[in-house]
Parts: C-alpha cells; structure tokens; sequence
C-alpha cells in the first residue's frame, strides 16, 4: 500500500467534493500516524471496520469543526454574554420584579410578546409591531434597533457582531431560568 486508506480492497477516490477531499487527506493522515506506531488501519485488521467507521466519524468531526463557520461555536456563551449585558444595563433591568427603568425589564424577553411589559411607555412604533420576541428577532433588532423598528426610542446604534448578539441573547435566555 502506499499509504491511502483502504477498505474492502478498494482506493477511494481524491476526485470528488473538497469536504471528501479533506476528509481522505486527514485519514490518510491518521493512517501513516498508526502505521509508524505499528498499527496498521485496513478493512483486515483485527479491528475490523467498526474501528474504521468510528475513526471516519472523527475525522470528519474535526475536519467539519474547521471548514464550515459557526460549527465549532453552536453554542453561545452567558458567560460573554453577562459582560455584554453591562451595555445594557444602563437603561435596562435583568431580574424577576418585573420593574423596569429606562427601558422595559429584559426578563423573559425571549418567547414573550413584544411590547408586553406591563406599565413600561413604548413608543408608538414598538406597540405596532406585533409577535413575539424570538432570538432570531432579537438578533435582527440588537443589530440596528432604529432600522428594525423605525421610530422606535432605543438610544443604542446596534451590536455589530453577530458573536456577541448570540452570546448576549444566550445570556437574556439564562438568566431568565
């Protein structure tokens, strides 16, 4: 062999999509890795091909966390999204009483109707808009509030990231609990 990867006695192919591409590479990779160690990877080892299947999973973990954007970071982090909030926190409140100061109280925001919280003045535009705040919502709106909802009277010219947004919504959700 000269050191691609082989099962069932056939060479796969390097023509094809770059993902497969970078996949047979990163194989190939692990496969001289395990022959230097002396261990070799075909169909006919004594692993068998269940060893094969979970090390293509793997590779193809590692391989996708690195190509496709935003894989590798899914989840948003409260943790960021806390020292965010401190932006925030100068016209809004975060906590059960439900008060609000400046700007409405954030608890429960996502999954709650817009323009719902109780004794707080939104402006004309905001009480026009109708549904439910949800976090892609919430996103569009902390991105360019006043081009979201023209009229409105959020004094805050938008969070340019959509990183940070993610983790301040994840933050909005987390301290809701």
């Amino acid at each position: 062999m000269d050191g691609r990867f082989v099962l069932a006695g056939e060479r796969t192919s390097y023509y094809g999509c770059w993902v497969e591409g970078a996949l047979l590479s990163l194989l190939d990779a692990v496969t001289r890795l395990h022959r230097q160690t002396f261990v070799r990877l075909t169909a006919t080892h004594s692993y068998g091909k269940a060893y094969m299947v979970k090390l293509k999973l793997a590779a193809a973990a590692v391989v996708l966390s690195a190509l496709v954007p935003g894989i590798a970071s899914a989840q948003a982090n409260p943790a960021r999204g806390k020292v965010l909030f401190a932006q925030c926190m100068a016209c809004h409140k975060l906590d059960k009483s439900g008060k609000s100061t400046i700007g409405p109280n954030l608890f429960g925001v996502v999954g709650r109707s817009i323009a719902s919280v109780k004794g707080f003045n939104y402006s004309p535009a905001m009480k026009q808009k109708k549904g439910t705040w949800t976090s892609k919502d919430l996103d569009a709106y902390l991105t360019a509030p006043l081009k979201v909802v023209p009229g409105g009277r959020m004094a805050y010219a938008g969070m340019a990231k959509a990183e940070d947004r993610k983790n301040l919504i994840g933050y909005l959700v987390s301290a809701s609990k």
